[in-house]
């Protein structure tokens, strides 16, 4: 990955964590929210929880290469597993990373990072107290095609962007938008594993007298997967921007949808129109010249305005049919196609100033 990390810096001392807000709140105490979703800044989380454990990256492909910089930058142990002799090891290690075996990497950590790849060699040595992170909903993908039933807590945090561009990103001080989802919070373990990561991260709770205290130290359990998986997004850098809770069905649901559907018939139109071109006697260079231009520009728009929604116009129902009906979502309420240009647009505008993060120190 080419952009160099920062220069070590301490920066000023971070500010005190107020405590974790339950999963739902909205509103400007949780950073901004809409339908539903949860919006994490920096000042709301106690990245300690995840920066003082020992984190096993597994395999160095982009993805995972993004991560382990970003969390070494921000003070994580970060330890790379990967096959030995082999590629990513070499690249690991010429990156300064400590790096071993897949299977050592995963003994010796607390929580362990995939991208998907190297299940075979995880699987055997995942016990129910590690803390298991995926990158993606690709990442969950290949978890559930992999047969690992893996019983202890696990978290989704999906960096939204480019890695190399994410990670410059985090150099600039500016962050990247992420993801954020409890998948599993570590129930079929049984009782025991929260309260042992509770202590584990300095918040063993006091022994229940009466039942109410009860109550509220198995309530404080139960939210402790999400303050984990929110302080690892902080330590990456995506609390700059912000880190977006969702619900982690829907967008695996909704990922798999443009990733399987949209993606692929764009690229179909762009391949249409760009052989139409050459069939009506146009150079092939011509062709592709003038269909990438155009496509780059678009984007460019888009970045800056958002989709409208009249451009689907006339065409909506022809175009949902040949992409296919999206699935229902798990959480959320049909609801009817009514936003204006005006409205999508204003919408995105809010969007992309959150999304272009703040700069902070090194260290922050």
């Amino acid at each position: 990955m080419t952009p160099s990390s920062p220069a070590s810096s301490s920066g000023p001392s971070r500010p005190a964590a107020p405590a974790l807000l339950p999963s739902g709140s909205q509103g400007a105490d949780a950073g901004g929210s809409a339908h539903g979703t949860t919006w994490w800044t920096p000042e709301m989380v106690d990245r300690s929880v995840v920066a003082e454990r020992e984190v096993a990256v597994i395999g160095f492909d982009p993805a995972a290469e993004l991560h382990a910089q970003n969390l070494r930058d921000s003070g994580v142990d970060v330890r790379i597993g990967a096959p030995e002799g082999g590629p990513e090891h070499a690249a690991a290690v010429d990156e300064g990373f400590f790096t071993l075996p897949v299977a050592d990497a995963v003994q010796d950590a607390e929580a362990v990072v995939t991208t998907g790849a190297h299940m075979a060699e995880v699987g055997p040595v995942l016990t129910d107290d590690h803390l298991l992170v995926l990158t993606s909903a690709a990442a969950g993908r290949a978890l559930r095609a992999s047969r690992i039933r893996h019983r202890g807590m696990i978290v989704l945090v999906e960096l939204l962007g480019e890695p190399e561009a994410t990670r410059q990103a985090y150099v600039d001080g500016r962050g990247a938008p992420a993801v954020v989802s409890v998948v599993a919070r570590g129930k079929a373990a049984g009782p025991d594993l929260l309260h042992r990561w509770a202590t584990r991260i300095g918040q063993a709770p006091a022994v229940p007298t009466t039942p109410e205290e009860a109550a509220a130290v198995d309530a404080r359990a139960d939210a402790l997967p999400q303050q984990l998986a929110v302080a690892y997004a902080d330590a990456l850098g995506a609390t700059r921007a912000a880190g977006i809770e969702v619900d982690a069905l829907d967008w695996a649901a909704a990922a798999d949808h443009a990733d399987t559907r949209v993606t692929p018939l764009l690229e179909a139109v762009l391949a249409a129109g760009r052989d139409d071109l050459v069939a009506r006697g146009f150079d092939p260079v011509v062709a592709d010249l003038a269909v990438v231009h155009r496509l780059e520009a678009e984007l460019d728009r888009l970045r800056q305005e958002g989709i409208r929604p009249s451009a689907a116009g006339p065409r909506r129902e022809h175009l949902v049919a040949l992409i296919g009906s999206a699935p229902a979502s798990h959480t959320g309420q049909p609801q009817a196609a009514g936003e204006t240009d005006e409205q999508a647009r204003e919408r995105h505008l809010r969007l992309r100033e959150t999304f272009g993060g703040t700069d902070r120190p090194h260290g922050w």
